[in-house]
């Protein structure tokens, strides 16, 4: 901690200058995503005022600018979604005109369900997005390349890329993309059921009024009949009213197939309506896996060049052992040479001896002779 404290590093890493903006780490986003998920799977109501005071949401906590400068966005990001799904949740248990009963309750259970999978999936789809774009710097040392300034590197070393890599905003469009999907989804399902909802109750509400002129034409038939004048008007306006009668019934008949059409229309509908929501399913499911791709060919990216930095260390080792090698077989030679030199030196004084030991015999050579 000493250290750290003298280099000014600390568990955020090196201190940033004072215009730099502040940037969420990935795991405090995890965090973020996670107990957001778990609090709107949950259905109760969101204290985002307590959340924004959360200890792993502030990175530098004596400094409220830059958290009130990111916060309230993080914050509004979050309960834009909040507040679409409550609007989503009160039209599906508001009740429709002219009955007791809710959306919701004309709709089914089974279509209760789809919606509150769809809502839970789009949220877990979120969380995943958040986890898979935070695999590759949660695994590397130190903070992730898009926040690492390139440093100066050593001769023979590979250079950093200094583009910042895709999956640093990959996450936010795959959330945005989810988002517009299921919010387009739900308004044209929305849209398309509620207008075949007040086209079956035209249907329904014509369809009653034929049958009520029908049973009001049949008590009048009875009427008439159980009257039995015997002038012969009688049966003539029993004859009128049996023809009305007959009409009115082919027409409720021609009704009642309109309204089974509209029935079966809306099925179509609610089929067609499905399989977009299955389309759109699977879009998210090849974004994800889409990013789950590039998060592994990051990791290689990775293990490439932790692998070629490994290599180049190697070989400027050898090199330095090779130099330290040589530079070792020169001062050999050096001091080889300064003994030779040395050795040349004492030849050359044991030669000056030999020359004047042999001048000493040559003159008691000359005495002797004389």
């Amino acid at each position: 901690k000493k250290i750290a404290d003298e280099k000014g590093e600390h568990r955020q890493g090196p201190r940033r200058k004072a215009g730099d903006y502040y940037k969420m780490a990935d795991y405090q986003k995890r965090v973020w995503a996670e107990k957001y998920t778990a609090a709107r799977n949950s259905g109760s109501n969101l204290d985002y005022e307590a959340l924004s005071k959360l200890t792993q949401f502030k990175a530098f906590k004596n400094n409220p600018e830059e958290l009130q400068r990111h916060g309230p966005a993080l914050l509004k990001e979050f309960y834009d979604v909040y507040l679409a799904d409550q609007a989503l949740k009160a039209d599906a248990h508001a009740q429709t005109a002219g009955s007791g009963s809710s959306k919701l309750s004309q709709r089914g259970g089974a279509e209760h369900l789809a919606i509150e999978q769809c809502d839970i999936h789009a949220a877990q789809q979120l969380t995943a997005a958040r986890n898979l774009a935070s695999l590759a710097s949660d695994q590397a040392p130190g903070p992730p390349i898009s926040q690492t300034p390139v440093a100066v590197q050593e001769e023979g070393a590979p250079a950093r890329s200094l583009q910042t890599h895709p999956l640093r905003g990959e996450y936010a469009n795959l959330k945005n993309t989810i988002s517009q999907a299921l919010q387009q989804f739900r308004e044209k399902q929305d849209e398309e059921k509620q207008k075949g909802a007040r086209q079956l109750e035209e249907e329904q509400a014509r369809s009653r009024k034929l049958e009520e002129q029908l049973a009001a034409a049949a008590k009048e038939l009875a009427e008439l009949r159980n009257d039995g004048s015997g002038d012969g008007s009688g049966d003539d306006r029993c004859t009128v009213i049996a023809h009305e009668w007959k009409k009115t019934a082919a027409k409720l008949a021609e009704e009642k197939a309109i309204s089974s059409g509209m029935r079966n229309k809306l099925a179509h509908v609610e089929t067609e309506l499905n399989l977009s929501k299955q389309s759109v399913t699977t879009h998210a499911d090849n974004l994800l896996k889409a990013q789950a791709s590039h998060a592994e060919k990051l990791q290689d990216v990775h293990e490439d060049m932790n692998n070629l930095t490994r290599e180049v260390v190697e070989r400027k080792k050898k090199l330095e052992d090779r130099e330290n090698e040589v530079a070792t077989r020169e001062k050999n030679m050096e001091n080889k040479e300064e003994e030779l030199q040395v050795k040349a030196e004492e030849l050359q004084s044991h030669e000056a001896k030999l020359k004047e030991e042999g001048r000493r015999l040559q003159n008691v050579t000359h005495r002797l002779q004389r």
